[in-house]
């Protein structure tokens, strides 16, 4: 049985691409393609598969330099939000791809997990704390109603001192006063 070998221009029909893409894709993610005697190029079933691979992680939106990390090593570290995602490439690019989209999505659940669990911590806490300045501005505010009565009643105690001053100045003033009209009637009598 014998291998179906692809000119460039064959493959690049098959894959919707201009045969210039796959030059540049040849060096931008080092894919050897073998070559004939004559140092053509001969694309074999795997070289379709991998530009193909290649094509569908491009639509997806990576890009060059994440397909390159994709297609190194068996996981992927995304630059954006560093969290690593097993990314396994076999020759059947459709069924690799359908498994890095589970794999993904196992992935996006377990951080989603943790992400809830430590959302509900810090909420915890948030609340926690907000009880503790509830309680400290209870606190406060009692403090300043004791102050205010202090003050009321420190206020209040000099207002009835001023009060019985001013009581005892009108009693001896009310003396001093009748005294005087004594007088003022001893002196009517005599004088009369």
């Amino acid at each position: 049985m014998s291998i179906q070998k692809h000119t460039i221009s064959e493959a690049a029909t098959i894959l919707d691409y201009e045969p210039h893409v796959l030059r540049f894709y040849e060096g931008e993610f080092d894919i050897h393609v073998p070559r004939d005697k004559s140092n053509r190029r001969e694309y074999t079933i795997k070289e379709i598969e991998t530009f193909q691979y290649i094509k569908d992680l491009k639509n997806k939106g990576y890009n060059n330099s994440q397909i390159k990390q994709i297609l190194k090593s068996p996981t992927v570290e995304d630059e954006i939000s560093g969290e690593t995602a097993p990314v396994p490439f076999n020759e059947n690019s459709s069924n690799s791809s359908n498994e890095a989209n589970n794999l993904a999505i196992r992935e996006v659940a377990m951080h989603l997990d943790s992400l809830n669990d430590v959302m509900y911590t810090n909420f915890s806490k948030i609340n926690e704390t907000i009880c503790k300045l509830n309680n400290t501005i209870d606190e406060f505010k009692k403090d300043l109603e004791l102050e205010d009565k202090d003050v009321l009643i420190s206020e209040n105690a000099k207002l009835k001192m001023k009060l019985k001053e001013k009581t005892y100045e009108l009693v001896d003033i009310k003396e001093k006063y009748s005294q005087l009209e004594q007088k003022k009637f001893v002196f009517k009598r005599l004088f009369r």
